[in-house]
C-alpha cells in the first residue's frame, strides 16, 4: 500500500480447454509477475483452470444460421444467373457464350488466413473482389450476359463465404468433441485418481499421527515413572 492505495490489475492468462496442468502455471506465472510488479488484487477469469470450451459459441446457433441464409442467398442467386444465361443463349447464341466463358480468366486470387476462436483455428478465406473487368465487348453482347456475370460473380463471394463458416463449424465440433472426451476422462479418470491418492495420504498422516501421539503418550508414562 504507498499513500493509502493499492495496485489492483486484472490477468488474461493463455489458456488451454481442459488442460487444467498448462492452466495452472500460466495462472501462477501471471501470480508471479504481478507480484514482482507490488500487485496485491489480481483478477482472474472464470474457469480459468478448465477454460471455457467452444460449445460457448457453437451452440448458439450463429454459425449455423449465418450458413443457412448464405445457402439460401446461393440458390435464389443460382436461378437468377441459370435464368439470365438461358436467355443470353437465346440472344447471341450458345457458341458466342462458350466462347466468352473460355476467356474467363482462373480465380487464383483466393488466400488462406486463420485466427483463433477459442482455442479452436478458424479459417478465413479472402480473394481480390477488383478482378471482375468483363472479358467480352459490350457492342457485341446483350445486358442478360451482364446479368448473367454478376449473377455467377456473387455466387462466388457467397460460396467463399459459405466455405470459411462450414469449415470453422466442422472444426469447432471436432474441438467440441476433443473437449468432452478430455472433460469425461477428468471426471471419471484423472479427479477420481487424485481423490483416491488424497485420502490415501489423509490416512497415512492420521496413522503417523496417532503413532506420534502413542509414541509421546509412552514417553511421558516413562518420564513419570522415573
Amino acid at each position: 500500500m504507498k499513500d493509502g492505495f493499492i495496485r489492483v490489475a486484472a490477468a488474461t492468462p493463455d489458456l488451454k480447454v481442459a488442460d487444467p496442468v498448462f492452466n495452472r502455471e500460466q495462472t501462477w506465472k501471471m501470480m508471479q509477475e504481478a507480484a514482482d510488479q507490488d500487485v496485491k488484487i489480481l483478477v482472474f477469469p472464470e474457469l480459468g483452470l478448465t477454460g471455457y470450451t467452444c460449445g460457448d459459441l457453437f451452440l448458439q446457433d450463429t454459425l449455423i444460421d449465418q450458413a443457412k441464409d448464405i445457402q439460401t442467398q446461393i440458390d435464389v442467386t443460382f436461378r437468377t444467373a441459370y435464368t439470365a444465361l438461358q436467355k443470353a443463349n437465346m440472344e447471341i447464341g450458345i457458341a458466342f457464350v462458350q466462347q466468352i466463358a473460355c476467356t474467363v480468366p482462373v480465380e487464383n486470387s483466393i488466400r488462406i488466413k486463420t485466427r483463433s476462436v477459442m482455442g479452436t483455428e478458424i479459417p478465413l478465406v479472402e480473394y481480390d473482389k477488383t478482378t471482375n473487368t468483363p472479358t467480352y465487348a459490350y457492342y457485341s453482347t446483350k445486358a442478360s450476359l451482364d446479368e448473367a456475370k454478376a449473377a455467377f460473380e456473387k455466387v462466388k463471394e457467397l460460396s467463399i463465404q459459405l466455405s470459411g463458416i462450414e469449415n470453422a463449424a466442422i472444426r469447432l465440433a471436432a474441438n467440441i468433441k476433443k473437449t468432452q472426451k478430455r472433460a469425461n476422462a477428468l471426471k471419471n479418470i484423472t479427479i477420481p485418481r487424485y481423490e483416491a491418492l488424497t485420502k490415501d495420504i489423509q490416512n497415512a498422516l492420521e496413522e503417523k499421527e496417532r503413532e506420534e501421539f502413542t509414541r509421546l503418550k509412552v514417553i511421558k508414562r516413562m518420564k513419570q515413572k522415573g
